[in-house]
């Protein structure tokens, strides 16, 4: 029975408007040539000054510079609006997740479950109008 109610769960979080966008980001991503090569490009070079570090290649100086180029290129994908909308999705059915597993958690320690969803969204938490009724309450 539990396994049947955490597969309830996940069919629930499929049907969310906050997976609906997510997958739609995803796919917008991945059709984005330039967006996935941008990404790409940032992660590599971001392995690439931490390997660097490991190994004791980068002095202190070169290290900051290496950084400020990072910082550069992480300025330029949030430009990209593919990469953008990914973040943004990514985060918003992430801030879904945890929501639910504030719920479990709650439920397991035996808390009462209070007004509002205890995530930050910007707004007075006695509505929770920006959860889109994802709150637990």
């Amino acid at each position: 029975m539990l396994f049947e109610k955490a597969k309830e769960v996940g069919e629930l979080l499929v049907e969310s408007n906050e997976y609906k966008s997510l997958r739609e980001a995803k796919d917008n991503f991945m059709a984005n040539e330039a967006a996935m090569k941008e990404m790409d490009d940032y992660q590599n070079f971001q392995e690439d000054i931490q390997a660097r570090m490991m190994n004791g290649e980068l002095e202190e100086e070169a290290f900051k510079a290496e950084v400020e180029k990072l910082k550069d290129m992480g300025l330029k994908l949030k430009e990209n609006k593919a990469i953008n909308d990914l973040v943004n999705a990514e985060s918003d059915f992430n801030d879904i997740l945890n929501q639910v597993l504030a719920v479990i958690r709650a439920t397991i320690g035996g808390d009462e479950l209070e007004e509002g969803c205890g995530h930050d969204h910007g707004h007075d938490h006695g509505d929770c109008g920006g959860c889109s009724g994802g709150c637990c309450h």
